[in-house]
């Protein structure tokens, strides 16, 4: 999954658990570890 869709989905809104919850493939530690790198740029 790109990682572009997870910053649309958190631009207009959405929270991360509604994230999880539309793509169920996706694990809460795989968008924590996205966040958690962009932060450190």
């Amino acid at each position: 999954m790109p990682v572009t869709l997870l910053f649309e989905n958190l631009e207009i809104g959405a929270t991360m658990a509604e994230f999880l919850e539309w793509f169920p493939g996706v694990e809460r530690a795989q968008v924590e570890a996205v966040l958690k790198e962009t932060q450190r740029q």
